[in-house]
Parts: structure tokens; sequence; C-alpha cells
């Protein structure tokens, strides 16, 4: 009697490959995580946005000047233009969560090269080494927080089968594609200007799976609770007044704005 003929999986007919195999294994993730970090690494050596051009220098500086003034002011005058925190001057505009992050970064470079981010007098200063400490502000970001999440992403992904067809599924090449994103890592790590919103995508997500609960209305009700009691936590500085919310809210709709601009200069004749 014949036998019946075993099916093969890509990684059989790879013969084990790792690139090929259903599984994310730690040595493989390694070697897709290193890979990904030197990719950044070798994009961060190139010149970045605005470099020797006064006399805004750039996203780059942008980001440095958001150091500044996080690090010497308190939160609620981020958004407020005052006598040390001049708003026409790279003016903070991007949320709350992003000004943290900001002051967190602020606090390493003080600690290892203070003129870069001292008040009022480090506006457009270069050197090598800010440069190297710059790049390593969003090297960190990733390697604390995109990375694991990526990881752990590509894990329950393959693990649950999510979508079916779990033999024709690469997690490797899963993992390769989000880490090896072009838009994220020139934008970041070459032109230097941080990702911006993401919160929409997730909450849109976590929705979505509510709903498809068997009692939408509960979870709806949990995670509300959630985003409230985030919301209230991260806007905690400015809730202490309508005008403080409003000076805020001002400076998103300047961005949102000049988005729109750009985005219609695009397509315009």
């Amino acid at each position: 009697m014949a036998k019946k003929a075993k099916r093969t999986t890509p990684a059989d007919d790879d013969g084990g490959f790792p690139w090929s195999t259903t599984a994310l294994t730690a040595p493989t993730a390694g070697a897709v995580a290193l890979f990904a970090l030197l990719v950044r690494v070798m994009v961060s050596v190139g010149p970045y946005s605005g470099e020797g051009t006064p006399p805004k220098y750039g996203d780059y500086e942008a980001q440095r000047h958001w150091m500044e003034i996080t690090l010497h002011t308190p939160a609620s005058e981020w958004y407020r233009n005052t006598s040390v925190n001049d708003l026409a001057y790279w003016g903070l505009d991007y949320p709350p969560l992003t000004a943290y992050q900001s002051l967190g970064h602020a606090l390493l470079l003080n600690a290892s090269l203070p003129t870069a981010v001292a008040l009022s007098l480090s506006r457009g200063f270069e050197s090598p080494a800010l440069k190297l400490l710059m790049r390593w502000t969003v090297l960190s970001s990733d390697l604390l927080v995109f990375f694991p999440a990526a990881l752990y992403f590509v894990w329950v992904y393959c693990r649950r089968n999510i979508g079916g067809d779990k033999e024709g599924r690469s997690a490797p090449w899963l993992l390769a594609m989000i880490l090896l994103n072009p838009c994220l890592i020139l934008i970041d790590h070459g032109h230097f200007q941080m990702s911006l919103y993401f919160a929409p995508a997730f909450f849109s997500h976590l929705l979505g799976k509510c709903l498809r609960h068997q009692n939408p209305i509960f979870e709806v009700m949990k995670l509300g609770l959630v985003v409230i009691g985030t919301f209230a936590l991260v806007w905690q500085p400015y809730l202490y007044s309508l005008e403080a919310v409003m000076e805020v809210k001002a400076r998103f709709l300047i961005l949102l704005t000049s988005l729109l601009v750009n985005v219609s200069s695009m397509f315009s004749p």
C-alpha cells in the first residue's frame, strides 16, 4: 500500500532555512532586529534636515529645541508664548505625550552635553557629539518601544494563526517588513522628524475588537474609561483651565493647517 505523501512546508523545502519558518525563534528574531538596527545606524550617518541651514535649521533643530524648552520650562508653558518660549521659533506643536518624550531625551542631553540644550543660547547648535546624541534618542526610542511591539505582534499573529493559511506565512519576513519600513527609517533616522500620531489606528483596532465581543457595550465602556484615564493623565498640566487647553489645541490646529497646505501643494498644477 502506497504511503500518503507528506505535505511539505516552506521550511521543509528550504532545508529549515530560518527565514522561511512559520515560528519566530529567538535567534531569527534577533538577527532581523540587529539587521534593522544596522540599517538605521547606516542611514543616521548621513545628513539631516536643515543641517547648516540658518535661520531655523530644519526639523532636527525643532526636535532639539523642544528638548530645550521641555527641560527648562514648566509643562504648563510648553505651548504658551513666553519670554523664553518663542512659538515663532519651532513652537511645540506635537501632543503632550511627545513632549514628555522630548523631556526624557533632554535629561540625557543635559547630562552629556549641557550646551546643546542651554535655554535661549543653544539655537542652531550643531556638533558631531550632538548629532550622535540626537541620533541615539531616535534609536533608543525604537529599541524601547517600536522593536518590542513589533516582535510581540508578530509572535501573537503567527501563534494564533490570525487570518488562516499558517503554512504559507513567514514570521521572520513579516517582522522584517515591519522593522525595515523605509518610510519610518527615512523620516525618523534620515530626515529626523519623529513619528507623530499613532493613537487613532490603535483606538480603531481596539474599538473593533470591542464591537465583536459578546457584550460590546460593556467592552466599549471599559475601553472608554481607559482612554479617558490615559487622556487625563497625559493632559493633567493643562486641565486646570480652559485657556490652557485651548492653547494646546491652537498649536495642533497650526500643525494641521500646515500639513493640509503641504499636501494640497503636492497636487496643485
